[in-house]
């Protein structure tokens, strides 16, 4: 018997991109528990796997429900999250909810109460956590004799078109306010990664954010540039973008005498101590992507196994909700904003 197959029945709730993700995760790792994907979405989405990896797909979330999954997650859109947790916690406890933790900092804040109130063990799906160039960037940056963080530059650029071709990009959840879309929810990786990799955000100094340029409901932003504050006085500086048909996400770490500079599409890592020529240091796996996503899995359902209750995980996607606010209240205001701060 595998490891986690006592762990039935795994709800998925969301058959986008993300829920059919983790589904396939949860289904390698626990290849003999029942595991049920709610689908929603009237339109055409990419199933086969699905239907290959008898993972069951329903439109009933109350009958699922009914049966006390063992192990939920919510992979919906960001605007349905606080909905969903309502319906999940009085029978669910262990419960993974997809990144953004939810549109808004208000939402997101009801949802750490509500989890708090039914005892219940949230992770929030920042799955690049786990991906084998974030993880070895965090070593190199501590092991090398770079000395201290003097500034980082995080950025990520692809074309809404680019993103799910399997789909129109006018109706994906990127793409509609409604449903939790523009670049600073969608890529919210970045700003979880400075919490990661350079310390606790304590103000936005300034903030752009542009609107046009992608195939959106004209709502959501297309482009951020903002400027962020760290404790420890470290100026990080992110910018996001669903309009550059040219894909790229580079991760810059500034030292006092040096440089680490990752690129995350290519799993590559290069530093540059000192006065010496830039060199490769490291080279990611070629399935670093799915890798994540089943060390993500494997980390989810070791805590349900364990009964391990965990806020920081929940208290952090809270944290990330309320920096994205306080971008927006930036560029509306045009002056620098504190970040009021997280929650213990």
């Amino acid at each position: 018997m595998n490891q986690f197959d006592g762990i039935s029945p795994i709800l998925v709730i969301g058959s986008g991109s993300a829920g059919r993700r983790h589904a396939l995760a949860l289904r390698e790792l626990a290849p003999n528990s029942k595991i049920t994907l709610i689908k929603r979405s009237p339109g055409q989405q990419p199933l086969e796997e699905i239907h290959k990896s008898n993972i069951q797909i329903s439109s009933e979330l109350d009958e699922s429900l009914n049966e006390n999954p063992m192990a939920v997650v919510i992979a919906s859109p960001a605007t349905k999250h606080l909905e969903d947790a309502e319906h999940v916690f009085p029978h669910c406890k262990n419960v993974l909810i997809e990144k953004p933790l939810s549109h808004s900092a208000s939402a997101a804040d009801q949802l750490v109460k509500l989890a708090v109130l039914h005892s219940a063990s949230v992770m929030v799906g920042y799955h690049l956590r786990f991906s084998e160039t974030q993880i070895r960037l965090l070593e190199l940056k501590t092991s090398l004799d770079l000395g201290s963080v003097v500034s980082a530059q995080f950025g990520y650029g692809q074309h809404l078109s680019l993103w799910r071709p399997s789909i129109d990009p006018k109706n994906s959840v990127t793409a509609r306010s409604d449903l939790g879309g523009g670049v600073l929810l969608e890529l919210s990786h970045e700003i979880d990664a400075v919490d990661f990799l350079i310390g606790k955000i304590v103000s936005v100094q300034s903030s752009e954010l542009g609107f046009h340029g992608a195939p959106t409901d004209g709502l959501v932003e297309t482009i951020a540039d903002f400027r962020l504050i760290v404790e420890n006085g470290v100026e990080v500086i992110i910018h996001l973008d669903m309009t550059d048909l040219n894909p790229w996400r580079i991760w810059r770490i500034n030292f006092e005498n040096g440089m680490l500079e990752a690129d995350l599409l290519k799993g590559q890592i290069f530093a540059t101590l000192g006065n010496t020529p830039r060199k490769l240091v490291h080279q990611s796996n070629l399935t670093e992507r799915k890798t994540a996503a089943l060390d993500q899995g494997y980390a989810f359902l070791s805590n349900v196994q364990s009964h391990n209750i965990d806020v920081r995980s929940l208290r952090q996607g809270a944290f990330v909700a309320e920096v994205i606010e306080v971008v927006h209240q930036t560029f509306l205001l045009g002056q620098p904003i504190p970040i009021v701060a997280r929650n213990s």
